[in-house]
């Protein structure tokens, strides 16, 4: 027999039945409807962080950071994640480009660390000497949020924006 996600063409996660267990409803379309547009729908629980140098084109064998937050509830599909990047590992980043024979491009997961920004601290996933992954264990909560804000400056604040961004208020724009 064939399974649920795969009997159903949905474009939509609204109303299927494995909804509140699916980590792509959780982290790719959060409660959304084909009818929710722009800023009607909600917000994906996580942020990609992306290499200061997007765009480059990286040479065999370089180093490629990204970051990757995740908010409320939306660590518990961290092992997902994980699997998602194995994937990439196994079937190839990008485009097929010619040079490669129409191949796409290959990576292999080098390391996996936590970082929280307000404290420093750090936390390494992955790789461990067990061959396991650990789960992420560096939380930033209200109070250490609140902490932070109180030692900002209180007259003047500057946003710095590494990746385009959309604001959105009372549903208009804001340019």
């Amino acid at each position: 027999m064939e399974p649920v996600w795969r009997q159903q063409k949905r474009h939509h996660c609204a109303g299927c039945p494995l909804f509140s267990r699916c980590p792509v409803a959780a982290l790719v379309a959060p409660m959304r409807s084909e009818d929710e547009k722009g800023s009607e729908q909600r917000p994906r629980p996580y942020v990609v962080r992306p290499p200061r140098d997007s765009g480059r084109r990286y040479q065999p064998g370089e180093t490629i950071r990204f970051g990757l937050a995740l908010f409320g509830q939306a660590d518990i599909f961290f092992p997902f994640i994980v699997m998602a990047v194995r994937e990439l590992e196994r079937d190839g980043i990008g485009i097929g480009l010619a040079e490669l024979g129409r191949r796409r491009g290959t990576i292999k997961l080098n390391a996996i660390e936590a970082y929280n920004p307000l404290s420093g601290e750090r936390q390494m996933l992955y790789p461990l000497p067990s061959g396991n992954v650990n789960f992420p264990s560096l939380p930033i909560d209200a109070t250490a949020v609140q902490d932070y804000a109180a030692r900002l400056p209180t007259d003047q604040i500057t946003l710095t924006f590494h990746t385009p961004v959309r604001l959105v208020d009372r549903d208009r724009l804001v340019k």
